[in-house]
C-alpha cells in the first residue's frame, strides 16, 4: 500500500485551466513576440536525435555559465522545479525560513511538503518590505534562510543592486542565506547572480520563463557558491530536463539579438500600458514595476471579484487578487501589445 504524505498534510490538488481561449493576463507570458519565422527556422533545425537520445548537458551548462557569467549553476526544469529541488534538498531539523508573501505558491507548497518550518512576512502594494525590517525579523525567528523575489512578483517594484548588496553582508555576517528569485528581472532590474561571486550565503534563482520569454520550454536554474551547488546537484542531477528544450535554450543563448528585443518591447509595451490604464478614472495603477505586468485597484464599489467576473465573460483573463490580504480590489495584468492592450482598456471602460 501506497502511504502518501497528503495524508498528513492535506494538500488539494490544483488543475492547470486552459487559459488559452480567453486573452490571458493572467501567467505573465510572453505577449509581445510575434516572430513566426525565427521559431520555425528554430524549430525546423531541431535534430531529431534530440528525440531518439537521452539529453546530453554538457553544451548547455557551457553556453549558459558563460552567458550568465557565473560557473556554479544547476539546471532544473523551471523555477518551480528549481525551489521544488531547493527545498528537497533541504535538513527540515536544521533549517527555519523566513518566506517574503504574497509570493509564488510553489514556495509554500514545497515548504510544507518537506516539514521545513518557516514563517511569513507580508507586505501591501502600498506597503513595501524594508530589507533591514526583513532581516531583524530573520533574526528575531532564528531563520537561517530568506526568501526573497526581486522584483517583486505582484506589485513589480524592486530593491537596487547596493541595497540587495547591504543586506547580503548583513545577512552572511548572522549566517543567513538568501534565495534570491530572480524570474521577473531584466525589464528594467538587471539580474545580481554576479553577486554568487563574492557572497557564498546567496543562492539565485531563475529561467527561460518571465525573463527570457519562453515558458514553454521548462528550463531555468538554481546558482550559488561551489559547494552548495555541488551539494544540491549529488542530490538532484538533471533528468526532468528534455532534449529539445535543452536545444533550443541553447540556441537562443547564440542569439542575444532576440533577447535583447524582446525585453525592449517588454518596456515600450509596459510604458504604453500604464499610459492607456492612468487614463482611467475607476482604476489606481501602479507605475513602478519593473516586470511584464502591471498591477491596478478597482476605485469603484463592487464586491469582491466582480470586475475579473465582467472581464472573464468579455474574455480577459487578469489576476484576481482579491484572495490576498492586503490585496482586497487589486488585479494585476501581463504587458501586451495594442490589439490586447486595447481589449482590456474598453472591457475595463465598460464595467
Amino acid at each position: 500500500m501506497l502511504h502518501s504524505i497528503n495524508s498528513r498534510i492535506q494538500i488539494i490538488r490544483r488543475t492547470k485551466e486552459n487559459k488559452r481561449r480567453y486573452l490571458n493576463l493572467k501567467s505573465n507570458e510572453n505577449l509581445v513576440t510575434d516572430d513566426p519565422l525565427f521559431f520555425r527556422t528554430l524549430l525546423n533545425n531541431v535534430d531529431p536525435i534530440e528525440l531518439l537520445k537521452y539529453p546530453v548537458y554538457d553544451d548547455i551548462y557551457h553556453r549558459l555559465k558563460s552567458h550568465l557569467g557565473v560557473e556554479n549553476i544547476v539546471l532544473t526544469s523551471g523555477c518551480h522545479d528549481a525551489i521544488r529541488v531547493l527545498f528537497s534538498s533541504l535538513d527540515k531539523i536544521k533549517n527555519k525560513v523566513l518566506l517574503t508573501t504574497p509570493n509564488y505558491d510553489g514556495y509554500s507548497l514545497y515548504l510544507n511538503i518537506n516539514e521545513i518550518p518557516y514563517v511569513q512576512c507580508s507586505r501591501t502594494p502600498d506597503s513595501p518590505f524594508d530589507l533591514s525590517s526583513l532581516y531583524e525579523q530573520a533574526l528575531r525567528n532564528q531563520c537561517n534562510l530568506l526568501v526573497l523575489t526581486n522584483p517583486d512578483p505582484f506589485v513589480g517594484d524592486c530593491f537596487e543592486r547596493d541595497q540587495i548588496t547591504v543586506f547580503l553582508q548583513n545577512c552572511k555576517d548572522r549566517g543567513i542565506t538568501v534565495i534570491l528569485d530572480e524570474v521577473y528581472s531584466g525589464f528594467g532590474r538587471d539580474s545580481d547572480i554576479m553577486l554568487t561571486k563574492t557572497y557564498d550565503n546567496l543562492l539565485v534563482l531563475n529561467s527561460f520563463s518571465k525573463s527570457y520569454g519562453l515558458p514553454g520550454l521548462r528550463v531555468g536554474w538554481i546558482a550559488g557558491n561551489a559547494k552548495n551547488i555541488e551539494d544540491i546537484g549529488c542530490l538532484f542531477p538533471e533528468s526532468t530536463l528534455s532534449g529539445i528544450s535543452l536545444y533550443i535554450a541553447n540556441q537562443l543563448i547564440k542569439k542575444p539579438d532576440f533577447l535583447l528585443q524582446y525585453r525592449n518591447s517588454i518596456q515600450y509595451n509596459r510604458m504604453q500600458l500604464i499610459n492607456k490604464m492612468v487614463m482611467l478614472e475607476c482604476i489606481e495603477t501602479y507605475t513602478q514595476s519593473v516586470s511584464n505586468f502591471v498591477l491596478f485597484k478597482l476605485l469603484k464599489t463592487a464586491s469582491s471579484g466582480e470586475l475579473w467576473k465582467e472581464l472573464l465573460s468579455q474574455g480577459v483573463y487578469v489576476a484576481n487578487l482579491n484572495h490576498i490580504p492586503g490585496f482586497e480590489n487589486h488585479y494585476r495584468v501581463t504587458v501586451c501589445k495594442e490589439d490586447a492592450r486595447g481589449k482590456l482598456i474598453d472591457s475595463i471602460k465598460r464595467f
